[in-house]
């Protein structure tokens, strides 16, 4: 009888998966692909891309190849490169950081002399990349030539990335420019606020009062208290607008910071008048986060006191959580003791991330609110934490962003309840944020349980996938974590999409502990190229040499968890 043996596939590298993008069958795809992998090369992996880049020097794709390799050119590649550059300026310009100074002088005057012959604007925008390297006259006739233009709002879309370093000649005629091509204030209003205010100098600031002055009320509101940022004296200017007017807020964080510390309440009273709808888009609200460091207690509580009088019953909650890090005892005891209190009264725990950090990444992603607006510390007292638990198991369907928040403070038989009330949440992606977030805290029996739940059926697979990796990482046992990184391939499988399938079976090799398993699953994810563009390929070959070039899988991740 004779055994047919079939070859091992050949271990996936970085070494293959260059060899698979020089294999691309364009040459400008080759280049783009062989670009992607750069960051993870060696010395011999580069010299064996040279000639590829050599040979398309004159296309962009071959120039955004030079790029990536630009910072690690040894002198004699350099000189090669630059020899070649020599009869084509877009390559001259993938060199400047590297060239002399008097060649990026050359190069720049011979762009700008271009420009300034052919009256056209191609010149001016390939010089956006050579901003490190322009001299303020070099910028200033870059200005006069766009200005030069037509089209006036051509024109200032032309000049705004040019704003921050234009002369303070050239940037008076754009501000006369600016004026008149937009008649309408509140247009103008927002324009100086975001492009000109932060770079103006005080000269330059006092030259533009009496436009902003002449505005009307509401874009005066808008535009004054930023222009405090540079010219703290019109403080006094900025808070009587905010009396008559009120625009987005952006500036009010500088108008503080201009003012004085009793002034501060004069403010804070005037952002609470009756022109104001209701109280949370301002003191409880963004625009009252960044002027948290300067209030002084007095200043927070009356915040506190006023926010109680709104609608809104969040209100009061929210500008708690605001509050709470810079308020001092007895009064942050009473103010945490209120919070509670009120969450238990509305039986709702929703607000409860604004109170408690930081958190881990996989209950970050089960929170609706942006990551960098929540706490860095915890805001309640642990027993409080502990008696909102209940609270999180009593909640409607759908509604699990309060066992997602305190899954770092349960117990493991309040971890055994929160794995039953996978039924009760709708939608279902909700079971797998919940998963996700328990995860590092589940032993190997709560993981088993979990992963085999009838509930997980009807998950999107992607989002299924982050699900079943987590508990992986969790997992203690090399039996039950094989069982899972093999779910997990199964789930990637299951993706219609060759493209997402490929980077999720990426994901699932980055949490498998062997390297055959690794192996197995990588070879999984190029297994479908031939039915992909090039653009994807590379993205696959990219995440895969990332993962490749890190050297390390995923060790157990589990924290320790509470009894």
């Amino acid at each position: 009888m004779i055994i047919a043996v079939f070859p091992r596939p050949a271990p996936i590298t970085v070494d293959s998966l260059l060899t698979s993008a020089l294999a691309e069958e364009r040459p400008r795809d080759r280049a783009h692909a062989v670009a992607a992998l750069v960051p993870y090369l060696d010395s011999g992996q580069l010299d064996r891309i040279w000639d590829l880049a050599m040979e398309l020097a004159d296309d962009h794709s071959g120039q955004a190849l030079i790029g990536e390799l630009l910072p690690g050119l040894n002198a004699q590649r350099l000189a090669e490169v630059t020899e070649r550059a020599a009869t084509s300026t877009d390559l001259q310009i993938v060199l400047a950081p590297r060239l002399p100074r008097q060649q990026q002088t050359d190069l720049i005057e011979r762009l700008l002399g271009e420009a300034e012959t052919e009256a056209g604007q191609r010149n001016v925008i390939r010089l956006i990349s050579l901003q490190p390297f322009l001299s303020t006259e070099h910028v200033g006739r870059i200005g006069r030539l766009l200005l030069a233009g037509e089209d006036p709002h051509r024109a200032l879309q032309a000049l705004r990335s040019w704003v921050p370093l234009l002369p303070a000649e050239v940037r008076c005629d754009v501000l006369t420019l600016t004026r008149a091509a937009h008649p309408d204030d509140w247009t103008l209003a927002r324009i100086l606020e975001n492009d000109w205010i932060a770079h103006l100098t005080p000269d330059e600031a006092r030259r533009l009062l009496p436009v902003v002055t002449a505005l009307d009320g509401n874009a005066r509101a808008e535009v004054l208290p930023a222009l405090t940022a540079v010219l703290p004296e019109v403080a006094p200017a900025a808070l009587d607008a905010l009396r008559h007017g009120r625009g987005t807020g952006q500036g009010i964080p500088a108008l503080a910071q201009a003012l004085s510390p009793a002034d501060r309440s004069e403010l804070l009273a005037v952002l609470a008048t009756p022109s104001t709808t209701d109280l949370p888009s301002h003191l409880a609200g963004e625009t009252i986060r960044p002027l948290l460091p300067l209030l002084d207690e007095d200043q927070l509580q009356w915040i506190l006191q006023l926010c109680e009088a709104s609608p809104y019953p969040h209100t009061w909650v929210d500008a708690a959580a605001l509050c709470l890090p810079r308020l001092s005892e007895p009064v942050r005891t009473a103010v945490q003791d209120r919070v509670v209190e009120q969450m238990l009264k509305q039986q709702t725990i929703r607000p409860l991330p604004k109170f408690i950090g930081p958190l881990r990444d996989e209950q970050y992603d089960g929170i609706s609110e942006p990551r960098h607006l929540l706490p860095g510390e915890e805001l309640l007292r642990e027993e409080q934490y502990q008696a909102l638990i209940p609270l999180a198991f009593e909640l409607p369907m759908g509604d699990a962003v309060g066992l997602v928040t305190l899954a770092h403070k349960l117990d493991r038989a309040h971890r055994h309840a929160a794995l039953a009330t996978l039924d009760r949440l709708h939608p279902v992606y909700e079971r797998a944020l919940l998963l996700r977030a328990l995860a590092p805290f589940l032993d190997d029996d709560q993981i088993e349980v979990a992963a085999m739940s009838p509930f997980l059926a009807d998950v999107d697979p992607g989002i299924l996938l982050g699900t079943i990796t987590a508990l992986a990482v969790s997992a203690v046992d090399a039996a039950l974590h094989t069982t899972l990184t093999a779910a997990a391939t199964r789930i990637a499988e299951t993706m219609n999409d060759g493209y997402l399938r490929g980077c999720a079976m990426v994901t699932s090799a980055a949490v498998c502990r062997t390297e055959p398993a690794r192996q197995q699953t990588l070879h999984a994810a190029i297994r479908f190229f031939p039915e992909l563009d090039h653009a994807h390929r590379s993205i696959i070959r990219r995440n895969a040499a990332e993962l490749l070039h890190t050297h390390r899988g995923p060790s157990a991740g589990r924290v320790a968890p509470r009894a």
